[in-house]
């Protein structure tokens, strides 16, 4: 058994612990229990291992310690994927050596063929090099390599599970980025209603028959006001910017692995209309997120 912590005095003498739990290495328990002032506790318990399923629905409805929390997912790809966990992830060289993470900061719109209308609309995000990622919190993740990988927290608190909403808005739009713990059905993200899921490294509405999983986040695009044009409809591209404020070049989007066949890509035109037929392409397209000439 690991050793107890001394103390000279009655840490505990102006609180209630008999009412509380007390979580302890795992073979320590009896003698915390035979221990002042850890005997006043009124449980004490080992601390356990949890082993979170990717994609399940999950909730946690109170704080919890765990001697070991491992969040096991499959980036079958070198994309940038959502990530939205109930506990936080230190951001150590170890973690850094296998994955790249990244915070929403903005929007951008651009007008490409100053029409007056918006032709591309740009999520920018900065790529986290240090500190932690906080419980509850949309984040993007990539891979350094492909394959089934595992986020292995020790000591983790494990927080109840939240599903928050974030705000960015430009002048007409709202753009609310909401973490989900549930599998949520595409009828619960309606194509034409502004909701999108990031696929392939960009955002794309969400696919008819199409689900997302637990511990994801999507975004929703509203008006602010009924006067305010939206664009739907459309790829939404994202721009990830390292701490010098240069634009990654490693998104996915451009990544040699992708399909030169144009049946394979998603491409739009300037009025976000979605183009099937790609064999006489010739002018401005939106082509996986980015402007192309053809």
């Amino acid at each position: 058994a690991e050793n107890v912590p001394s103390t000279e005095s009655d840490a505990f003498q102006s609180s209630y612990p008999e009412n509380a739990t007390l979580h302890v290495p795992a073979g320590s328990v009896d003698s915390y229990e035979a221990t002042a002032p850890w005997s006043r506790f009124g449980t004490v318990t080992p601390l356990q291992d949890l082993t979170l399923t990717d994609g399940e629905k999950f909730e946690n409805n109170t704080e919890q310690t765990f001697r070991t929390l491992t969040y096991t997912r499959t980036l079958p790809n070198l994309y940038w994927n959502a990530l939205y966990v109930p506990f936080e992830i230190p951001v150590t060289e170890a973690f850094l050596a296998e994955f790249e993470v990244a915070y929403i900061y903005d929007t951008r719109q651009y007008d490409w063929d100053d029409d007056g209308e918006v032709d591309e609309v740009v999520i920018e995000s900065f790529k986290k090099r240090s500190g932690v990622l906080n419980a509850n919190y949309p984040y993007l993740i990539r891979a350094r390599e492909k394959g089934e990988k595992s986020i292995v927290v020790t000591d983790a608190m494990l927080y109840t599970t939240v599903e928050n909403s974030y705000d960015c808005s430009s002048m007409f739009e709202t753009y609310s980025f909401t973490g989900t713990y549930s599998r949520m059905p595409a009828i619960l993200l309606p194509q034409d209603e502004g909701y999108y899921a990031l696929s392939g490294g960009v955002w794309q509405p969400i696919a008819d028959g199409a689900s997302l999983g637990a511990f994801r986040f999507y975004l929703k695009i509203d008006r602010r006001n009924q006067n305010a044009p939206v664009a739907l409809a459309r790829s939404i591209r994202m721009r990830i910017l390292d701490e010098n404020g240069e634009e990654d070049g490693t998104t996915g989007v451009d990544n040699p692995q992708l399909a030169i066949d144009n049946s394979q890509l998603i491409i739009y035109d300037l009025q976000g209309r979605r183009i099937i037929d790609t064999d006489n392409l010739k002018g401005l397209y939106i082509v996986n997120g980015r402007k192309k000439v053809f």
